[in-house]
Parts: C-alpha cells; sequence; structure tokens
C-alpha cells in the first residue's frame, strides 16, 4: 500500500494495530493513550502534520520521481552537492523542531534504507542477491517502520553466544 506522506492522525491510527508492548510486565491496550508515551506521540505525530504544511513541504517533502506524489525528504537519493544541503537541512529542521531532543525520529530508518539502496551494487558485489533485496525494499512512498529493540534479544544472543550492542559497548565484554 502506498501511503506517500503521513498526517499526524493517520500515524497515531497506525499505532492502534495489534502490537504488543509491555510496561512494567504489563500489557498497554492502546499505546496512543497509555500516558507516559502520550507526548512522544504527539511529537511524531505534529512532525508528520508539518510535511502538510506549505510553509515547511520544500524543506522536508520532494516529489517522488516514481509517482509525482510528495514523500518524505529522508528518501531523496542525493545526487548533487546541493540534494545533501538539502537533505542536512530537512535533518536540522527536524532536530530544531524537537530542541534535538528526539534522537531517531522515523526519517532515520527511511534515510538508513535510502543510503543503502544507493550503495546495493557495492553489497550486491560482496553478498550476491542482498543489493537486489535492498532496491525491492526501498520504497520512497511506503516509510520504514522500525524498532530499535525486541525484548528477547539479550536471551537471544545469550543462548546462541552472539554478543549485543548496548550503549557503545558489546554485552558481555
Amino acid at each position: 500500500m502506498l501511503v506517500g506522506i503521513r498526517t499526524g492522525a493517520e500515524y497515531r491510527q497506525g499505532l492502534r494495530d495489534r502490537r504488543a508492548v509491555y510496561v512494567n510486565g504489563e500489557r498497554v491496550k492502546d499505546v496512543t493513550t497509555y500516558p507516559p508515551f502520550q507526548r512522544t506521540i504527539g511529537t511524531i505525530a505534529a512532525l508528520y502534520d508539518l510535511q502538510h504544511d506549505p510553509a515547511c513541504q520544500s524543506l522536508i517533502t520532494y516529489p517522488s520521481p516514481k509517482t509525482g506524489r510528495l514523500a518524505g525528504l529522508s528518501f531523496l537519493i542525493t545526487e548533487t552537492a546541493e540534494d545533501v544541503a538539502r537533505r542536512a537541512r530537512s535533518e536540522e529542521f527536524r532536530a530544531e523542531a524537537t530542541f534535538g531532543l528526539m534522537g531517531r525520529l522515523p526519517d532515520f530508518m527511511n534515510a538508513l534504507v535510502t543510503d543503502a539502496a544507493v550503495a546495493a551494487a557495492f553489497i550486491a558485489d560482496r553478498e550476491p542477491g542482498r543489493g537486489e533485496n535492498l532496491v525491492r525494499y526501498y520504497e520512497p512512498e511506503t516509510g520504514v517502520k522500525n524498532s530499535h529493540f525486541r525484548p528477547g534479544d539479550a536471551r537471544w544472543c545469550a543462548m546462541r553466544g552472539t554478543r549485543q550492542l548496548r550503549g557503545g559497548r558489546w554485552r558481555g565484554d
């Protein structure tokens, strides 16, 4: 499903799925109404709404070359120094809008996937098939959803004897 840029209301609605979120051992039924999450969700929703504000659109969106519909600027594949500067200004805009207090906004993963798609040929030389997968995964209209921590990761890594990076240090070192 192609969604283009989202509104804050669409973002909030997207959080009302069947995800399982637990706090202190208890399941949170609706993360959008859970008091400790409301301000963070509100801040991210406000950033999505800014994509629809004509005064901000040129700073944080661009027309998709595939469809012409607006997409988040973090999906822009940079080809010139001006493109790089434009994408950097977009990141600065979001950082200023949140007073620099939100380190990994949704655009973080969009930019990561975009940059990985650009490196697809390089990656394919080293890992056959991976480059094509990256290009297929990159899609400016969909937005990439991400999770930074899954509750069982530490336990899973310990069972497999692998290490996990936490706070800049490898767990177990």
